[in-house]
């Protein structure tokens, strides 16, 4: 009979370890990795969402090299539309308020209805670019949201309102 030496019963028990090691991360990784997000959590990232888009988008500089338009920032264009002076930018033979609106509705298509449409329902967002009354907005994309909405409000020196609401 032939007995088994330590080192090979040390290295059997160290293969039983690291296979059970194995085991329980798999279980920890399938059981983590299917929860589903907390409202709580959804809630405060749909909130952000608006925040994040609206500042982003206000800092943006536009320039459309294929048509020898300025570079200027998107606040700029939204500021001459908002305060009537639309005819103070063009670029392509478009007004101030139709570059705004051309170029967020691209944004926001590739953006907004991407990340929505990830989660399995695509959301509709409220835009408004006004000065001292909202129901006479200067621009205005989708349409008002009715219940739930997370929203965020910017304001352009001037006066100039900038609205961005998700629907819920």
């Amino acid at each position: 009979m032939i007995k088994p030496r330590k080192s090979q019963l040390e290295l059997f028990g160290l293969a039983i370890v690291v296979v059970i090691v194995i085991i329980a991360t798999l279980f920890l990784l399938v059981y983590f990795g299917n929860k589903k997000p907390s409202e709580a959590r959804k809630s405060f990232v749909e909130s952000e969402l608006a925040s994040s888009m609206l500042n982003t988008l206000i800092n943006i500089d536009f320039e459309d090299t294929t048509n020898n338009c300025a570079k200027i920032k998107m606040a700029e264009i939204i500021r001459f539309c908002g305060s009537g002076q639309a005819s103070s930018y063009t670029c392509n033979s478009e007004n101030a308020c139709e570059v705004a609106q051309g170029t967020i509705r691209i944004i926001f298509a590739g953006t907004i209805d991407l990340w929505t449409a990830s989660q399995g329902v695509k959301k509709n967002y409220y835009f408004l670019v006004y000065t001292s009354d909202p129901e006479k907005p200067a621009l205005k994309l989708g349409d008002k949201c009715q219940g739930d909405k997370k929203f965020k409000e910017y304001i352009i020196p001037t006066n100039i309102h900038v609205n961005l609401e998700i629907c819920s």
